[in-house]
């Protein structure tokens, strides 16, 4: 073991806290930890959402634009769907007889449902739905998993899709010709015809996405297997008008898929997960089926036994999802201001503003199209901060967070996440007066709280491992030390703090911010405390570069003999 690794590794016996939680301990005695707290002030109606400062106007020639080319991309990957999947429709085209009978499992959308229009082209607000009889036999089940072993002990399986370490998938057109022939003919237009009936035609009858406008833009068996660490999907939306999952196999523990808009008993913003657990267990063969840009992860498979699951992601001639196709774009644009930010190999602002700029446009023309989609105004947050306008990024991660709880609670824990990162930011900008932040550093703590508190009640596929936990703890110390208007102030900071680099011993921020929180204490012991936070940052940096530099020389080795780089 290095010196730093030995450091990092003994670093949790110091009696870090003990000066400072000894010199307030009639506060700590007093201090109520469980004592209910408020939620920071948010936007309580849609006309205030809609009238944020923070939303960019469009521009028309720039939106006309996006139009024409979502118009032409889109048609391109239906083609190309088309292409790769052919659905073998039969004589039964347009007929939706054999459509799966369906029960609604949540009524939330991806924006406010009492807006006008929202869900188009949804007929209704179930926009997550479970087959109540499977969809495929157990013989059929067993022939596409037998298929797939196949394929995957062969090829190998991948995450070629995903693009995560944490499942594995062989695609459908990777399967052998007559697996590929009986599922485009028996399975895909039952399915088709089951999410046409159900998702897309009215209570008269009227069908906005009739069977045979879908196309399967990708299909894929997955793979969780706990056995070797390959058991969950973190969470995130998909492309495309619909995602649909059919379980493949029966005997694991866990597992199933979790989403954000649905109400789970864990409490406020906890969501739901489908497919595992009492009554909301999906048999084999059974299939899942939900709108494309709602958030969700696929919860962890526990137990050894692996889970496998045919997933089909559709889109339809009839709706070129713009708005969705736009949101690609600011995410293309926020990578290249990433590439060339502070810190990076090569840094150069120009081309960050140039890159932050274009994704504020483009949100503009986002916003224009769905005004009330939080996901836009998620990602004004860091194009603004990007642009040095702290004011408008906070707005903006309040106006996410708005638009999230006007949605029924339905909390993401990225969103919020940031929303106390750019509120903090935004304090500690220069020239304010010191009661504007205070306020802010209240606003902050209040949502970072919040922030923990969904880490606590959402599971783990949905918020990420225990880093990010312990980065909201800092976040939440840091915000108390700042504002240390009680003693209660600091004892909470201390408190956290030191959950913060309990939970992620490499937490460099948690670190420097014990540090801060020792030295604004200022006796001997606080002060000789501060030296022992400022060591560990020092040693996790160099443990950090180190590891680094290991990496590279690896990867040289690897292109060197000629190897693609993943």
């Amino acid at each position: 073991m290095t010196s730093s690794a030995m450091h990092c590794a003994e670093r949790r016996s110091l009696p870090q806290f003990s000066p400072i939680l000894l010199l307030l301990l009639p506060c700590l005695l007093a201090y109520d930890p469980s004592a209910p707290r408020p939620l920071p002030a948010l936007h309580s109606t849609i006309d205030a959402i809609l009238s944020s400062p923070c939303r960019p106007s469009a521009d028309p020639n720039l939106l006309a634009h996006e139009l024409q080319a979502a118009e032409e991309e889109h048609a391109k990957d239906v083609t190309r769907a088309r292409r790769r999947h052919p659905i073998n429709w039969g004589a039964q085209v347009g007929d939706g007889g054999d459509a799966v009978p369906c029960d609604p499992v949540g009524s939330f959308g991806p924006h406010v449902l009492s807006y006008p229009s929202t869900n188009l082209p949804h007929a209704n607000s179930d926009l997550v739905l479970r087959t109540s009889v499977p969809l495929l036999s157990p013989a059929e089940c067993d022939a596409l998993l037998d298929a797939a072993e196949r394929t995957g002990a062969s090829a190998g399986w991948a995450s070629r899709y995903t693009l995560a370490s944490t499942q594995t998938e062989v695609h459908l057109d990777d399967l052998p010709a007559e697996t590929q022939a009986w599922v485009l003919r028996d399975a895909v237009p039952r399915l088709c015809r089951t999410v046409s009936a159900h998702m897309f035609t009215d209570a008269d009858g009227h069908c906005s996405v009739p069977p045979e406008s879908l196309a399967i833009y990708d299909a894929l068996v997955i793979k969780y297997d706990p056995s070797v660490g390959k058991s969950h999907l973190v969470a995130h939306a998909d492309f495309g008008l619909v995602s649909c999952t059919i379980q493949l196999n029966d005997g694991f523990e866990g597992g199933g898929t979790w989403y954000q808009c649905l109400h789970g008993s864990a409490g406020a913003g906890a969501g739901g997960t489908v497919g595992a657990g009492t009554g909301k267990r999906t048999g084999k063969g059974c299939a899942t089926m939900h709108a494309g840009p709602l958030w969700h992860a696929g919860a962890h498979t526990t137990g050894r036994a692996p889970r496998y699951i045919l997933t089909l992601f559709l889109l339809s001639d009839r709706f070129p999802d713009a708005n969705r196709r736009v949101q690609n774009r600011v995410i293309n644009a926020l990578r290249v201001a990433n590439l060339y930010g502070e810190g990076s190999a090569a840094p150069n602002r120009q081309k960050v503003g140039r890159a932050a700029e274009a994704a504020t446009a483009l949100l503009g023309c986002a916003l224009h199209l769905h005004p009330l989609d939080a996901e836009s105004y998620a990602d004004l947050v860091p194009a603004y901060r990007k642009l040095g306008r702290l004011d408008l990024a906070a707005e903006a991660g309040r106006t996410a967070c708005s638009v999230d709880m006007l949605n029924g609670a339905a909390q993401n824990f990225g969103t919020w996440f940031q929303y106390g990162e750019s509120l903090v930011a935004l304090a500690e900008e220069p020239g304010g007066d010191a009661r504007r932040r205070t306020s802010i550093l209240t606003e902050a703590i209040a949502t970072y709280r919040e922030v923990v508190r969904l880490h606590r009640v959402q599971p783990p596929a949905a918020t990420g491992g225990g880093s990010f936990l312990s980065s909201a703890l800092s976040g939440l110390g840091g915000a108390l030390r700042r504002r240390a208007l009680t003693d209660e102030d600091t004892v909470e900071a201390g408190l956290v703090l030191e959950e913060a680099v309990g939970v992620d011993g490499e937490n460099v921020s948690g670190w420097s911010e014990l540090g801060l929180l020792m030295e604004q204490n200022g006796g001997e012991a606080e002060l000789e405390a501060a030296k022992v936070c400022k060591t560990q940052v020092v040693m996790i940096g160099m443990k950090k570069r180190q590891e680094a530099e290991i990496r590279a020389k690896r990867e040289a080795v690897v292109g060197g003999k000629g190897f693609k780089k993943n």
